[in-house]
């Protein structure tokens, strides 16, 4: 037979379960009445001794033990407290540990949601994109300021120098979709120089006019209201070149093609 430690020889900071050995008893019986049958002593600790009975398991507190289990199995009153103090404060411990673990997982789960909604706006800014070219008559604080045209992207057949059609490649065709409009956040305009010599009578110098183009990806974003040199209120179709600039105005404004009618007052 193991002889079980008297609780006192345990510290009480750092409590260690007391094996018990598997005694059996026909019957256990508290002192509220409860009675437990064919019952097996699993475990003893300082707080109480945990069964196997007919119906099932469960732990009984020293306090509900007659006297000579208490006595059987070392019950000391202030070890139990301490033992159980001890006990809450794992617990809270561990409540503790699960409630910061879920709220990242929380976090995390939130992040996710926020980064695959980021995700899926900035792939719909993407597809808002159009293909622009302007010739512009003013290179205004605003932006060019010009006929604009969106372009589709299409193929030409590729020829040989005998002539015969031996491939594709891919073309822009462009369509206007702004007689006067405003197209902001441009890099690399190209400026020229037009001459006109028709109607030019003979041995008079050619009419000449600067010329301002740019091509590339863009996004319309609504119209644009502002004084032109006149001092004349105008609103014009207005894009921009700022992937940005389009983001936000997307955040605001949506996707939908009624946006492109929403106006804004030039800062």
């Amino acid at each position: 037979m193991k002889r079980i430690l008297p609780l006192l020889v345990l510290p009480l900071l750092f409590p260690v379960l007391l094996a018990a050995e598997r005694e059996k008893l026909d019957q256990l019986v508290t002192l509220d009445g409860t009675t437990y049958t064919t019952v097996t002593i699993r475990e003893v600790a300082p707080d109480g001794i945990s069964i196997l009975h007919e119906t099932g398991a469960t732990k009984i507190p020293f306090e509900k033990l007659p006297a000579d289990l208490q006595a059987k199995y070392c019950y000391d009153k202030a070890a139990a407290a301490e033992y159980r103090k001890q006990e809450a404060k794992a617990q809270r411990q561990q409540d503790a540990a699960e409630r910061d673990a879920i709220a990242k997982r929380k976090q995390a789960a939130e992040a996710q949601v926020a980064t695959d909604a980021d995700k899926e706006f900035a792939g719909r800014v993407q597809k808002a994109a159009k293909m622009v070219r302007v010739e512009a008559i003013q290179n205004s604080r605003l932006g060019l300021v010009g006929g604009i045209k969106e372009g589709t992207l299409t193929t030409t057949p590729v020829k040989s120098s005998l002539g015969s059609t031996v491939g594709e490649k891919p073309a822009w065709v462009y369509k206007t979709a702004a007689k006067g409009g405003v197209i902001a956040a441009t890099t690399g305009a190209k400026v020229g120089i037009e001459r006109d010599e028709s109607g030019v009578p003979y041995g008079l110098p050619a009419t000449e006019k600067m010329t301002i183009s740019w091509e590339g990806k863009a996004w319309r974003i609504g119209l644009i209201q502002y004084a032109n040199a006149q001092g004349i209120e105008v609103t014009k179709p207005y894009y921009t070149a700022s992937e940005k600039e389009a983001a936000a105005f997307y955040k605001r404004n949506g996707f939908s093609p009624k946006s492109d009618n929403i106006a804004q007052e030039a800062e």
